[in-house]
């Protein structure tokens, strides 16, 4: 079903470039604003040859796997609800039960439990270059996240981009030991999202 993976593959490839510098956020101030997270990003990625860390989420088990093909195929039938209500939604809001899931209510608990339990932790590394020209920092993968080619963050404009779509600032975010999403503990930093639903062939 494209327009749901296409809704998640950007949501997580974003939350993963997102998160590599978060881990490196120092603490940060009370004040919040776009230009503030962008002036944190432009001392963060200075220009070079790095090592990456690939993070990435461990894979369902078979349990796990089951469920999330029935609320595909599910959805794949019930597009017009799902888009309505994901875009009644409140930013990260969980999409409620119902029976248009196609699952029972025992396997939406069992599903809400393990999604909102995944913490991401390194998978690999990579080689990156970092590029800086016309005022924007630029990505330069090699061999893999060829997705990063198209991020272009505007130190003049203060607007991150993939490819021609902007993306909005969320804000601040900082997660202690309760609440981090990294199997590494807990992080502070800025965020940046482009939710874009799209029904195939669209």
């Amino acid at each position: 079903m494209t327009f749901l993976y296409q809704y998640f593959r950007l949501y997580w490839v974003l939350a993963a470039f997102l998160f590599s510098f978060h881990v490196s956020a120092q603490k940060q101030s009370g004040v919040d604003s776009n230009a503030l997270a962008i002036h944190f990003v432009d001392g963060q990625l200075p220009e070079g040859n790095y090592t990456a860390a690939v993070l990435g989420i461990p894979r369902p088990n078979a349990s796990q796997l089951a469920i999330v093909e029935k609320m595909k195929q599910a959805l794949k039938a019930n597009e017009d609800w799902f888009f309505k209500t994901m875009k009644e939604l409140k930013p990260g809001e969980p999409i409620p039960y119902h029976k248009n899931l196609g699952i029972s209510e025992a396997e939406y608990a069992t599903f809400m439990e393990f999604s909102q339990a995944i913490k991401i932790d390194k998978i690999g590394a990579m080689e990156l270059k970092i590029v800086r020209k016309d005022n924007s920092i630029h990505f330069e993968p090699k061999d893999f996240g060829d997705y990063l080619k198209y991020v272009v963050i505007n130190l003049k404009d203060q607007r991150v981009r993939v490819d021609s779509l902007g993306l909005e600032y969320k804000g601040q975010i900082i997660m202690d030991a309760k609440r981090t999403t990294l199997v590494a503990g807990p992080w502070a930093g800025y965020s940046w999202q482009l939710e874009e639903f799209k029904k195939d062939g669209q």
